[in-house]
């Protein structure tokens, strides 16, 4: 399979000549690619991952193929692509290449009160609202600004902005935190730089959630039941609001100039339909109530479910049509102290806990579309042995797949995430083996065509451990095994018995240097290798007699 684009016409299989090219690139592999690598200090426009395995999309593996990068979008991608004469190439031999995880609900307060967010106390506020009626063209109660833009206030950390892609994620949809009608959220490349660079899409979808202060509250609402009627009462003044702005723009003669209302204003877009509204929902059933409220007015909503109880209403849920977030922290087990206390622990827990892993794929199995959020999780970095409990109780990895990438693309009405594919961004999450097996690591993730390393830190011994398989251009392979010990490493040439070879071994920073014998490196003298750490694999030079040339270690488990 392959593709390319027109400004690129001249493609064949990547043979000898392409893995010159790679190879002759070797050298320059050790420079950051968002760094000022390129003359003029500017990062580089143009880039060409092979030998890669690449998932184009939930489904669809090239077991073996190229990805040309050119200024932030894919280019080309297939098995016959041969990188340009002007692309800087990375070689990715043994790590597989995914579409860009998406986050589809990030909200920037502490991610743990109300809604999907796991804590089983609704009632209070998640953030503090002004007191008291606004000031302004605007709706008088504070919990209803529906013109609130995120777009307009954006300001991500570098600490979210590491977390998420060390995660493997590179966009996600940002959220406003507060409120009953909380206003429009933003879709965003998780990259430096500044929120006129980091936003993709400005107004994505307008926020709901029945959010009350509960009972003695100051603020109004103070229950669920006050919850809906604002939001009912405020979509209907929306409506006469637009009908009243239409009727006086068409004939003004005879009439009363309608008031402007800002906050009424931004939800016409919502009425027409050309918006979405996403709506929180701590369990199923206010998942019912608010499609049904939403359903008066004829919106188009995406629940944010934060429960895993669906399954008990699971003909209705259907039946609503809406599609889903789900978030992934599932309910941890009941705890007791002591086995006396065993015997108490209610059954209704006992079974929330066994079903929530189930969910997903009870849902998938119904037809009902969703995505995934790591919203409400302590660590976002736990979210996949979350969804290897998901997978195990049944859910397919495809489903799985889609549920980070082409669904919830299909939920932010962006087409060019959530694929590799020509005209796609090159929003990229690469891993050095199957995305949702235990031992797999996010390696890097490309953002916008800007890379990024997701590992912190030089590595130590014990993280190079294990067995090695080192090619040189020579044609000599030589096998490896690793070892720490008394805080440095220790080398084994050849297969793995009592009389192999030991080889001189050093770890300096993220360099690797090897001393190996004629006979294994097929050079005339001892062959010395300098090779920098990159994720799993090895990449660097040797030196031997008068020349030498490149070298590529891949690890191939425990020693």
């Amino acid at each position: 399979m392959s593709s390319t684009s027109p400004t690129s016409p001249t493609t064949r299989r990547l043979g000898a000549a392409g893995l010159v090219l790679a190879a002759a690139t070797f050298a320059g592999l050790t420079a950051r690619a968002d760094g000022p690598d390129s003359p003029g200090g500017r990062p580089h426009r143009v880039h060409a991952l092979v030998d890669a395995r690449i998932v184009l999309r939930p489904g669809e593996v090239l077991e073996r193929g190229v990805i040309v990068i050119r200024d932030g979008v894919v280019e080309a991608v297939g098995a016959d692509v041969i990188p340009p004469p002007d692309a800087r190439v990375w070689d990715l031999r043994g790590l597989t290449v995914y579409p860009g995880l998406i986050e589809p609900y990030l909200r920037l307060d502490d991610g743990r009160r109300g809604g999907p967010r796991g804590d089983d106390d609704h009632d209070h506020e998640p953030a503090p609202a002004p007191k008291g009626p606004r000031k302004g063209a605007v709706h008088d109660n504070p919990k209803v600004t529906p013109e609130r833009s995120i777009a307009q206030e954006l300001a991500l950390s570098s600490d979210t902005l590491d977390g998420l892609r060390r995660a493997g994620f590179t966009a996600a949809l940002v959220v406003p935190e507060r409120g009953v009608l909380r206003g429009e959220s933003a879709l965003v490349s998780l990259r430096d730089g500044s929120a006129r660079e980091q936003v993709v899409a400005a107004r994505v979808a307008q926020h709901v959630a029945l959010e009350r202060g509960g009972w003695g509250a100051r603020a109004y609402p103070g229950s669920l039941m006050g919850a809906m009627a604002l939001v009912r009462q405020t979509l209907r003044d929306a409506q006469h609001h637009r009908a009243a702005t239409a009727a006086y723009a068409e004939d003004p003669l005879g009439q009363e100039r309608p008031e402007t209302n800002v906050s009424l204003d931004a939800l016409a877009p919502v009425l027409a339909r050309e918006r979405p509204v996403f709506v929180e929902a701590d369990d199923a059933q206010m998942l019912l109530r608010a499609t049904a409220l939403l359903g008066e007015f004829d919106l188009v909503p995406t629940v944010v479910l934060g429960a895993h109880d669906a399954h008990r209403w699971l003909g209705e849920v259907v039946a609503t049509g809406a599609p889903l977030v789900l978030s992934l922290n599932f309910a941890p087990p009941p705890r007791w102290d002591g086995p006396d206390e065993a015997e108490t622990v209610p059954l209704r827990a006992l079974r929330a806990w066994w079903l929530a892993a189930e969910e997903p794929a009870r849902l998938a199995d119904a037809g009902v579309r969703f995505a995934f959020t790591t919203q409400g999780l302590a660590d976002r970095g736990d979210w996949r042995a979350r969804a290897r409990q998901a997978i195990a109780r049944g859910l397919p990895e495809e489903v799985a797949l889609a549920a980070l990438t082409t669904a919830p693309a299909a939920l932010l009405r962006a087409p060019r995430l959530g694929v590799i594919a020509p005209g796609s961004l090159a929003s990229l999450t690469v891993t050095d083996g199957p995305l949702f097996a235990e031992d797999t690591s996010v390696v890097e993730v490309w953002v916008d065509g800007v890379r990024h390393l997701t590992r912190r830190g030089p590595p130590a011994p014990k993280d190079l451990a294990g067995a090695w398989q080192i090619e040189l251009e020579s044609g000599a392979v030589v096998r490896l095994a690793l070892e720490a010990r008394r805080g440095g490493l220790e080398a084994r040439l050849g297969d793995d018995a009592p009389d192999a070879r030991r080889a001189e071994a050093r770890l300096w920073r993220d360099r690797l240097e090897l001393v190996l014998p004629a006979d294994l490196a097929g050079t005339e003298r001892d062959a010395t290798l300098t090779l920098r750490v990159d994720g799993p694999r090895l990449l660097g030079r040797y030196e031997a007699n008068a020349g030498g040339g490149e070298a590529l270690g891949r690890h191939g488990g425990a020693a």
